[in-house]
């Protein structure tokens, strides 16, 4: 009876699995066009560092397998400042997963796109370090 019991609940364990998995295609790497704030980030050693305000909003435009990802500052008025350096990305399937490549011209790195949805994302890097994002809603005090 233990042993059926057993395989009962690691079956169910591996559907839940299965079921809580997103599969992202490249054509879903659109969604993530817009303005997006760092919500939280997840350490490998289990810690977590929430975000309340940010000083600085990530910029991602893409379309196809290229885009772009900028630092911008938003002003009260509803609009952004920002400098002329951005990422420049190049987005690729590897196995299941959506991998984003960043480059400037100083650097290259990789993240995993782990989850998107219209109003969060979560993405890897290669330490293993989790980040994830909401939409941001721009201040407009003019209103």
């Amino acid at each position: 009876m233990k042993k059926i019991t057993n395989s009962i609940l690691w079956c169910l364990l591996m559907v839940i699995m299965t079921q809580c998995k997103q599969n992202i295609s490249l054509a879903d790497a659109e969604d993530l066009n817009g303005y997006w704030q760092i919500e939280k980030v997840e350490f490998t050693d289990g810690t977590v560092k929430e975000f309340r305000a940010n000083p600085t909003v990530d910029y991602i435009f893409i379309e196809g397998d290229q885009g772009i990802r900028k630092k911008v500052r938003p002003q009260f008025d509803g609009t952004f400042t920002t400098s002329d350096s951005q990422e420049n990305i190049t987005i690729t399937k590897e196995g299941e997963s959506l991998v984003l490549i960043y480059e400037t011209d100083m650097d290259r790195w990789k993240e995993n796109l782990l989850a998107l949805e219209a109003e969060e994302f979560r993405i890897q890097n290669e330490e293993g370090v989790i980040y994830t994002y909401k939409k941001f809603e721009p201040i407009n005090i003019n209103n």
